[in-house]
């Protein structure tokens, strides 16, 4: 719940701009350096973009996942 709150915080330059950059890559994962982000998550979800889509899901759950 924090991190929803955090990440919900329309005042916060960062946020707004990481929001920006999550939706920008569950529009297009190929613009990821192949296996960083699993790398770095260490995800289960099978794919980049079905993990990008799941963390939106997870932290903005009113809000529909965008698309390309």
């Amino acid at each position: 719940e924090r991190l929803q709150r955090l990440a919900k915080r329309t005042d916060d330059e960062e946020m707004r701009t990481f929001k920006q950059e999550l939706g920008e890559a569950i529009a297009d994962p190929s613009q990821l350096p192949k296996d960083a982000l699993f790398w770095a998550a260490q995800y289960d979800d099978g794919s980049d973009a079905a993990f990008l889509a799941r963390l939106w899901r997870d932290l903005y759950p009113d809000e529909a996942v965008p698309t390309a």
